[in-house]
């Protein structure tokens, strides 16, 4: 494994483990204030066991991949130690528009496409729809 692959992964790591963690608080606050009588269910059934380790099971994999995804998307560094995102500056994908588009029917919030082919479906044409 190379070292930046090390790093990466270290990086998830950490962050998953952080929502692993948050899960289980979540879990044992949910036993703990018998959030729905779900611990009284647990407790009462001879399999309880079983229904507490897929609760915790999918509350782990949800607060995990969130932790994870989080840290991704909010990560400004893409690893080429410039801070901004390969290929130069980032493209706007809308730009705002002048009055006259502003009017326009298909143009609610004053704002349109920065490419020519935006908005329309293939095979149809604006005037009949």
């Amino acid at each position: 494994m190379l070292p930046h692959e090390k790093r990466v992964v270290r990086f998830l790591a950490g962050h998953l483990a952080a929502g692993l963690g948050a899960a289980c608080v979540f879990a044992g606050a949910l036993f703990a204030a018998d959030v729905a009588g779900i611990w009284t269910l647990i407790a009462a059934s001879p399999d309880g066991w079983l229904f507490a380790g897929l609760l915790l099971f999918g509350l782990c994999v949800t607060f995990g991949s969130l932790a994870m995804g989080v840290a991704i998307m909010l990560e400004r560094d893409p690893g080429n130690g410039t801070g901004t995102p390969p290929g130069g500056r980032p493209r706007r994908l809308l730009r705002r528009s002048g009055p006259a588009a502003a009017r326009s029917p298909d143009s609610r919030s004053g704002m349109r496409p920065a490419f020519a082919g935006a908005g329309r479906s293939k095979g149809r044409s604006r005037r009949n729809p």
